[in-house]
C-alpha cells in the first residue's frame, strides 16, 4: 500500500466513524412516535434520551483526549467504538424505557472518542494545503450521517434504526484498530 493510499485509508475509515457517530447521535428524533407507543411516554421524558447522550459525550470529549495523547489513538477509537455498538444494540433489547436511556448515555461517552481523536490523526498525517481539506472530508461524515438518519429513523422506525446504527460500528472498530499507522502516528508501508 503506498502512503498516499495508505492516507486515504485512515480518512475514509475515520470518516465511516464520524458518519456513523451521527448517524447513531440522531437516530431516535425520528422515531418518538414509535418511542411513544412502546413505552407510554411523552415528549418531555423523551428528551431526556438526547439530554443523556449529549451529557455523556461532552462529559467523556476531554478524557478521550488525553487517552488519544497517551495511548494508540486507533485503539482509543476502536474502543469508544465498540462501546458505542454494544450499546446500541443492548438499548432496545433491554426492554425498558430506563434501559433505553442508559443505552443511550453509554452510545454518547463512546463516541465522544471519534472527534477529538480523529482529528489529532488526521492533522498529524495530512500536511501544508491538503490538511484543511482532509479534514473538512471527515466532517462532512458529521453532515452526512445527520442526513441519512432522516430516511432510516423514517423508514425503519424504533428498533430498527438502533440497530442499522450501531452493527456497522463492530466492524468499523476492528478496521480502525488495524488501520497501517503506527501509534506513533508514522505511516506503515504494507
Amino acid at each position: 500500500m503506498t502512503t498516499r493510499s495508505a492516507r486515504l485509508l485512515v480518512l475514509g475509515l475515520l470518516t465511516a466513524a464520524n458518519f456513523i457517530g451521527y448517524a447513531a447521535r440522531n437516530a431516535l428524533f425520528l422515531a418518538y412516535d414509535d418511542l411513544r407507543a412502546a413505552f407510554s411516554v411523552d415528549n418531555a421524558t423523551l428528551g431526556a434520551l438526547g439530554t443523556a447522550f449529549m451529557m455523556a459525550q461532552a462529559a467523556a470529549t476531554i478524557p478521550f483526549g488525553w487517552a488519544g495523547d497517551r495511548f494508540d489513538r486507533r485503539r482509543v477509537i476502536a474502543a469508544g467504538l465498540l462501546l458505542a455498538a454494544a450499546a446500541g444494540v443492548a438499548g432496545p433489547l433491554g426492554g425498558s424505557f430506563g434501559a433505553l436511556l442508559v443505552s443511550r448515555a453509554l452510545v454518547g461517552l463512546g463516541l465522544a472518542a471519534i472527534v477529538p481523536v480523529a482529528n489529532s490523526i488526521l492533522g498529524e498525517l495530512f500536511e501544508g494545503d491538503v490538511k484543511a481539506s482532509r479534514i473538512a472530508i471527515f466532517n462532512l461524515g458529521l453532515f452526512v450521517g445527520g442526513a441519512l438518519r432522516q430516511l432510516g429513523g423514517d423508514l425503519l422506525g424504533y428498533p430498527w434504526i438502533l440497530y442499522v446504527c450501531a452493527l456497522p460500528g463492530f466492524a468499523l472498530a476492528l478496521a480502525v484498530a488495524r488501520l497501517p499507522i503506527t501509534s506513533q502516528l508514522s505511516l506503515i508501508h504494507i
